[in-house]
């Protein structure tokens, strides 16, 4: 009885691996949402409120966001106005090249930050054209997987715009994160700015 009974089970063990083998090739890809990795407030404990420069608070903004969410890239605009009218300019980068001779400015609704600026909506760029952006570093470069942008806003004002790039994809719960982490530095970018 025992061995006819380690027979079967051997059998079934054998059909059923062969089943689970052809429905495992038959099953698409599907990308499932994890939770998030990180804690919104560990990453507010590590930005602090120290600093009173604006440019230190981004920079520090975008130095634990690299570390606690795989950023790979970023770029900080802040708001100003040019003749009345509402644009952001380039306050500091993470890991970014950009041209000492270029200072990039940005009419608000012009490109994505300054749509993100117009709107005050994050944005979450998943299909990155090739050539769009390159992450650079000692060993090579390579395109973004993913981009966010979003705003900073104290109130009704947008007192900045971050754009950051990663090799991951941002979720929509990662995007949630850092509007958390936007009302969490908002007032000490507002504060910075108005002394500046």
């Amino acid at each position: 009885m025992y061995n006819r009974l380690k027979k079967y089970l051997s059998f079934r063990y054998q059909k059923d691996k062969a089943l689970l083998t052809i429905a495992d090739s038959n099953i698409p890809d599907v990308d499932v949402e994890v939770d998030i990795p990180f804690s919104v407030d560990a990453i507010t404990e590590k930005i602090g409120a120290a600093d009173k420069d604006i440019t230190a608070i981004a920079q520090r903004t975008m130095s634990v966001l690299a570390n606690e969410m795989e950023v790979s890239q970023g770029v900080c605009f802040i708001s100003d106005k040019d003749d009345n009218k509402q644009i952001l300019r380039f306050l500091c980068g993470y890991a970014y090249e950009k041209n000492p001779d270029e200072v990039p400015v940005i009419d608000f609704g012009e490109g994505f930050p300054g749509q993100v600026a117009g709107d005050g909506k994050p944005m979450i760029i998943s299909e990155v054209p090739e050539g769009l952006l390159s992450i650079v570093s000692g060993l090579g470069k390579s395109s973004p997987a993913s981009i966010i942008i979003f705003p900073v806003i104290a109130g009704k004002e947008v007192i900045a715009v971050f754009e950051l790039a990663s090799f991951h994809r941002f979720t929509e719960k990662e995007e949630s994160a850092l509007m958390e982490i936007s009302s969490y530095i908002a007032p000490l970018m507002k504060k910075a700015k108005q002394k500046k």
